[in-house]
């Protein structure tokens, strides 16, 4: 909810939402059988960029090229 809340990217919130961003990366990283991976990367793709938690945005970024490594096109779904 941190992240697809309507109110995630206002000023009071954006840092934490950052950071729960860096979080379900993590998860969908090394963690996808724990979680339901195809919906949360949906998400989590739709937050990006990262902007206001410039550390957690490093990290971000680190994660999204580690996921198209693994991933390569179909990280972007069926239609690429």
């Amino acid at each position: 909810r941190a992240v697809t809340d309507p109110a995630a990217r206002e000023d009071d919130n954006e840092t934490a939402s950052d950071n729960a961003v860096s979080a379900l990366g993590k998860l969908l990283l090394h963690r996808p059988a724990a979680i339901d991976a195809e919906r949360v990367l949906t998400h989590w793709l739709g937050y990006l960029p990262v902007k206001a938690d410039k550390v957690e945005a490093a990290i971000v970024h680190a994660q999204l090229c580690d996921l198209a490594e693994q991933h390569g096109m179909g990280l972007c779904g069926a239609q690429g």
